[in-house]
């Protein structure tokens, strides 16, 4: 007597979400942050699997869904299941999901154990971090002194659920605890300064309770404009010009979006998180005169510590509140621009397909969140089907901060004759 060998039972890869984008299903690898579409007959497969299921078992039902002959599709079954299974979508023998983000950080609530000793650390400073907040404790009073001013605009006073301890090593180095986490050891005392500000930053996209973009956010009218993308393309830039041109400032390099109205599958909102415009270098002489004159610290009287004077000079952190207006409330969304800053070039603006603009918002959003899990990525593909996403091509920064402006009115526009029944659905 024969035996075949024991039939395999399909099931989905743990790091896989999906979420349906118009006609499409979209399936996102949150380990390789791949993108794949499949076309209806691979959907009907994948809404299958259920991890109980046999092959054979599988091609039955996916028969009777279609009204169609087993013997027929059988091959055509699990060919799908075959292709899944070589994209690492799908699988038998597959390893448990593996942790996403800083360790140990998601899904925290309430107060956070101190480590060790931190008590002997004097506190100084206390920030906002989008829903969380973020306490200082440091026995380096320079950095302490640049800290406080650089991270000035998110000042609270509310219980922290984070600390930060930085101590001075004998060597020179510094070393850098969040909570009870393993210490990092730095460099330099500007290393350490430059850490603290990218944990703040981390901080407050880990522990939003929706997408967390690489983005700047400005409110036009009643509406939020979001400029996202990746690291050198002038996101920074067209935020400190849009605010200073007339805008309500929201946030720079990281940009919290939530469920406007409290509920999750709602409509989404921008939520403020006031940190410092940060300018680098290349970006200086386009607001020479504002740095040295309205935008200069206050505090004149008090020179820069050699830390400070050094930190100027790669990055500039711009109070939000000496450019213009800071939104502190939730502001709905008008569109997403994506921009890339080229010199000489003419300023054009092209609106993304839905996919493509699920792309554009995957590439900005931080990696450190639970980006793709559930919830959050269907979020983003939501955006992306319901809010205009742009590319914004530019190399003059007046040309850029006008086509925004036009870019947010036409979404308004589109609004207001889309909720009255005009039946205009895009631009």
């Amino acid at each position: 007597m024969r035996f075949s060998p024991p039939t395999p039972v399909p099931r989905r890869h743990p790091d896989v979400v999906d979420a349906d984008l118009g006609g499409d299903r979209l399936l996102l690898h949150r380990g390789t942050r791949r993108l794949h579409v499949l076309n209806p007959s691979a959907a009907r497969v994948w809404d299958e699997l259920d991890g109980v299921s046999l092959r054979s078992e599988l091609v039955v039902r996916v028969a009777d869904a279609v009204g169609a002959d087993p013997v027929l599709i059988r091959d055509d079954v699990w060919s799908i299941l075959d292709r899944f299974r070589a994209a690492g979508l799908a699988g038998h023998d597959l390893a448990e999901p593996r942790p996403v983000g800083p360790a140990g950080r998601k899904g925290r609530t309430g107060r956070r154990r101190p480590p060790a000793g931190c008590v002997r650390a004097p506190r100084s400073g206390s920030w906002t971090a989008g829903l969380t907040r973020v306490c200082l404790g440091t026995d380096d009073p320079e950095l302490a002194a640049a800290l406080d001013r650089a991270l000035a605009p998110l000042r609270g006073g509310r219980p922290a659920d984070h600390l930060v301890v930085v101590r001075q090593r004998d060597d020179g180095r510094h070393e850098i605890t969040l909570d009870d986490e393993e210490p990092v050891v730095t460099g330099s005392r500007l290393a350490a300064l430059n850490r603290v500000v990218a944990l703040v930053n981390d901080l407050a996209a880990g522990e939003a309770d929706g997408p967390a973009l690489h983005a700047g956010a400005v409110r036009i009218g009643e509406r939020a404009v979001v400029l996202a993308g990746a690291s050198g393309r002038g996101k920074s830039t067209l935020t400190l010009a849009l605010a200073a041109a007339g805008a309500a400032y929201l946030t720079d390099e990281v940009t919290l979006l939530g469920p406007s109205d409290g509920r999750p599958g709602g409509s989404v909102a921008c939520r403020p998180f006031p940190r410092p415009i940060s300018l680098k270098p290349g970006s200086f002489p386009l607001f020479a005169d504002q740095l040295d004159g309205q935008w200069a610290q206050p505090d004149r009287s008090t020179p820069l510590s050699a830390l400070e004077a050094s930190w100027r000079s790669t990055v500039r952190l711009i109070d939000p509140r000496r450019v213009g207006e800071v939104a502190d409330e939730p502001v709905p969304l008008a569109c997403v621009v994506a921009p890339h800053w080229r010199p000489g070039a003419a300023c054009r603006a092209c609106r993304c397909a839905p996919l493509e603009a699920v792309e554009v918002l995957l590439g900005a959003a931080f990696e450190s969140r639970d980006v793709v899990a559930g919830e959050v990525f269907r979020t983003l593909v939501r955006v992306a089907a319901t809010t205009p996403v742009w590319r914004l091509t530019y190399g003059d920064l007046d040309e850029a901060v006008a086509a925004v402006g036009d870019l947010a009115s036409q979404a308004a526009r589109v609004e207001v004759v889309s909720a009255s029944g005009g039946g205009l659905v895009g631009a």
